[in-house]
């Protein structure tokens, strides 16, 4: 083993236990700070089951009204059918008084005088033999079948009255009651019976309410007053459910927060928390280690030495600092001095033998390189050729046999010309690239507004844009400009670079068009976030073979020559094109830069 070696393992040993408690310590934090962010929930889910005490309370002080009334006591049911209706706490709910069996005397949801249900409710004798306020779990409405609760006050026996008097509430109410909080739109709020089954929420209630809740959530809420659980809503969402009960209804709000939300700032910092222990880390095995390095430096450029004298050649004659080393390095140094001379020349000719063997190797590979982009090339081309042949063929011997059907002709004479139109377009691209690379193309200049310029290339993109369903945005505030060029062959760049983001963007993408002006030069970008270039293509995405690497299956159509064109027509402009992209998935953005024209530039 090395020197190096066991030093390092030496320092290894001595960090090992620190970096133990130092993780043991960053759990503790992760989890202190994701309990700290719980607690928050907690504290929200108490003030939220507060504020729903509040609401029955305020219903069972107008009950107590009601049960004490002097209508009531005589039985005058026009009277108290009238202050029942004035006692409703929100259009959402409504009286009912009820006999010992349970059958409906007055019911403010009708008209007084209306006919109501004959259905004797069972449950209504206990509550009135136990002479203490009630509130239902969720139940349905025998007049309206609607879900909703109600909150039920026995009619004291003192009156001689075995009345239950009781307020309605729709599970509507309630759920509005939740969202109206405040709380966090992404955060689930439910509140459900000791039964289970959900009374009110603020996400999807029509469809949840009267179902019953995840059985983790039920079953934890049984087993305690308050807490939290780690589950999955009926929406699929994984959170973190914080729930307490209600001290006047026995019910459960449970508050869901996504575990990303949870999870994250503890992270975040217990990462910043990681990052200044990793720090102090890297500067205690530094310091230790320093001393190791010098001594290992020193001994390795010994060895390098006495390498170098072995090949016979002369090893300069470095100061390490530690003595024995230093006299060792003198001694290789001067046993090098003998053999200088002789070697002087051995070496010049292996040197030179070496350059050129690394330039053949090299022309070999670039040459290589260039004979399978062009063979890959070749491929697509022919790819993209006999694509409309297969249609063309088909529509001849449909012709063959068709006789005299006209819809039948017509139709194969579509396909024929159609792909015979998308055949010239691939040859007009190839020659349009051959005569602009090989500088064959005049450019007609002229004093061109880009905004006028911009304005074309968009009305040409538009279709491809539309077809895909993108989004497209302009930034165009630093306009007018003015450049001088050939407006044709400008816009020509300019739908170029608007199609290929069409295309290479997943459909309902977005895509920005942005102009930038300085005193000497405008800058045109167009922006996607569609799937972006991978490094090893960025390098060399405008070159003329390359293109069609970026996809085999040429599911987006053409031969992929637009940007090798474009490079071309701005190099003849005297401006340039740039690419950039963060990575795979993460969009595009390409850049042209022109000169202002003269009469513009100051």
């Amino acid at each position: 083993m090395k020197t190096r070696s066991y030093l390092i393992l030496m320092v290894t040993v001595i960090l090992i236990p620190v970096v133990f408690f130092s993780l043991f310590g960053l759990d503790m934090l992760l989890d202190r700070e994701r309990q700290s962010r719980l607690r928050f929930v907690q504290e929200t889910a108490r003030a939220t089951a507060l504020a729903i005490d509040q609401e029955i309370a305020y219903a069972q002080g107008a009950l107590t009204v009601f049960a004490n009334t002097p209508p009531l006591k005589a039985d005058d049911f026009a009277g108290l059918y009238s202050l029942m209706v004035q006692g409703r706490s929100s259009k959402d709910s409504w009286n009912v008084l009820y006999d010992y069996q349970g059958r409906q005397l007055l019911n403010t949801f009708l008209p007084h005088g209306a006919t109501l249900p004959a259905t004797a409710h069972a449950w209504a004798a206990p509550i009135i033999d136990s002479q203490k306020p009630h509130v239902s779990n969720l139940r349905f409405g025998a007049t309206n079948k609607v879900p909703g609760i109600s909150v039920d006050m026995p009619v004291p026996a003192s009156t001689g009255k075995r009345y239950l008097v009781s307020q309605v509430f729709l599970a509507e109410h309630l759920s509005q009651l939740l969202a109206s909080r405040g709380i966090s739109p992404a955060w689930v709020v439910g509140l459900f019976g000791s039964d289970g089954i959900s009374i009110a929420r603020n996400h999807n209630a029509k469809e949840l309410i009267g179902k019953p809740v995840r059985p983790e959530l039920y079953n934890a809420s049984r087993e305690s007053f308050s807490g939290q659980t780690r589950h999955v809503t009926r929406e699929n969402i994984a959170v973190y459910s914080v729930y307490t009960h209600t001290d006047r209804t026995g019910w459960t709000l449970a508050i869901g927060v996504p575990e990303k939300e949870i999870e994250e700032p503890a992270r975040r910092a217990a990462w910043y928390a990681a990052m200044a222990m990793g720090l102090t880390f890297a500067l205690a095995a530094g310091a230790a280690l320093l001393m190791a390095r010098r001594l290992t430096h020193a001994m390795n450029d010994a060895v390098d030495s006495a390498r170098i004298l072995g090949q016979g050649d002369a090893p300069k004659a470095k100061v390490s600092g530690v003595t024995e080393i230093d006299v060792l390095q003198a001694a290789l140094h001067e046993a090098g001095a003998a053999l200088a001379v002789e070697n002087a020349s051995r070496r010049a000719l292996e040197a030179e033998r070496e350059a050129l063997l690394q330039s053949e190797q090299q022309a070999r590979k670039q040459a290589e390189e260039q004979n399978m982009a062009k063979d890959e090339f070749l491929a697509m081309l022919g790819h993209e050729l006999r694509n409309p042949l297969a249609p063309i063929s088909t529509a001849a011997q449909i012709l063959k046999t068709s006789g005299s059907d006209e819809n039948r002709v017509r139709m194969c004479s579509e396909v024929i010309d159609r792909q015979a139109r998308h055949m010239t377009e691939l040859v007009n691209d190839l020659l349009d690239v051959s005569r602009v690379t090989r500088g064959l193309v005049e450019l007609d200049r002229q004093d061109v507004d880009i905004g006028q310029l911009i304005g074309n290339a968009i009305e040409q993109a538009q279709p491809v844009i539309d077809a895909r369903r993108h989004v497209l945005a302009t930034d165009l505030a630093a306009l007018p400009a003015t450049v001088h060029g050939d407006p044709v062959r400008l816009v020509q760049v300019l739908v170029n670079l608007l199609n290929n983001a069409a295309k290479y963007t997943p459909e309902g993408g977005r895509i920005v068009l942005s102009a930038q002006v300085s005193s000497t030069q405008v800058s045109i970008s167009v922006a996607d976030n569609g799937i972006g270039i991978a490094p090893s293509l960025l390098v060399r995405v405008f070159d003329l073979f390359s293109q069609a690497e970026r996809t085999p299956d040429r599911s987006q159509g053409g031969l992929g020559l637009g940007l090798a064109l474009a490079r071309s027509i701005m190099a003849l402009h005297g401006g340039q094109i740039q690419a950039f992209s963060d990575g795979l998935g993460k969009g595009s953005t390409f850049t042209i830069t022109l000169a202002l024209a003269a009469s513009q530039a100051g």
